[in-house]
């Protein structure tokens, strides 16, 4: 006789997803919080006007951010990187 186990069946959680236009390209990113999410974001440029837009299932929040803070948000300084995230997690009441 043979005998079976049974499978534990995790619930899945959905993830917040972060979608950023920077001069017309389109970079997607996903998390377990909305600012992991935006910070999993890697776009190629850092100039100029975003706009970001972050959701987790139908509820979905878009904001323009200006060129200033999406400079200091995709910088290569890990400091200035903190401060942008800062800055656009309150904007976004996060």
């Amino acid at each position: 006789m043979k005998k079976t186990t049974k499978k534990e069946v995790k619930p899945q959680v959905e993830q917040y997803k972060a979608r950023v236009k920077i001069l017309g390209k389109f970079y997607e990113a996903t998390g377990d919080t909305a600012i992991e999410a935006i910070s999993n974001l890697k776009p190629d440029s850092s100039k100029g006007v975003c706009i970001l837009t972050v959701s987790k299932g139908d509820l979905v929040k878009e904001k323009m951010i200006p060129s200033f803070q999406t400079a200091r948000l995709f910088s290569g300084s890990r400091v200035m990187r903190e401060v942008g995230l800062k800055n656009v997690a309150s904007l976004f009441n996060i």
